[in-house]
């Protein structure tokens, strides 16, 4: 349970926080106001990165919503080393979270939280890569990615 009680802190130290700047509203009503204004930015940024990792390894990149959900897509299908794919999907979280200590506690430690649970998809993918070899290829594609093993 410690993640729980943690995740209860931040949020508590959230909400005592931003009381102040908010006089007079629904502290439910400032709370989701202020997570989704938070939230923007972070998405916007989280998507940047996976385009500009992509960019860098030669990919062409499309950005787009299904939904509430923002993606960013390789539109050129080529094939990009599993290693490379692996840094693409984790590149937000690896570079967001260390810039989140520079923020005072509790306005660090949200953004860190909302962008964990962001990247919760990117892990997962990362993750379903394991079972495949090493020197295997990736295709990015809108349901998710295919797989090329060649040896």
């Amino acid at each position: 349970m410690f993640l729980g009680k943690t995740v209860d802190i931040i949020l508590i130290d959230y909400i005592i926080a931003i009381t102040p700047y908010l006089p007079g509203c629904n502290i439910i009503i400032k709370f989701y106001g202020f997570i989704i204004i938070l939230l923007i930015p972070i998405v916007l940024i989280h998507e940047l990165i996976h385009g500009t990792i992509y960019t860098i390894f030669g990919g062409k990149v499309r950005y787009g919503f299904k939904g509430v959900y923002a993606y960013t897509q390789e539109i050129s299908e080529i094939p990009i080393e599993k290693k490379k794919f692996v840094l693409i999907l984790l590149a937000p979280l690896i570079i967001i979270s260390p810039i989140t200590i520079l923020a005072p506690n509790w306005f660090g430690e949200l953004i860190f939280l909302l962008n964990l649970l962001g990247s919760s998809g990117d892990i997962y993918m990362a993750i379903t890569l394991v079972k495949y070899p090493v020197y295997c290829k990736i295709i990015d594609r809108s349901y998710g990615y295919d797989v090329i093993v060649e040896k």
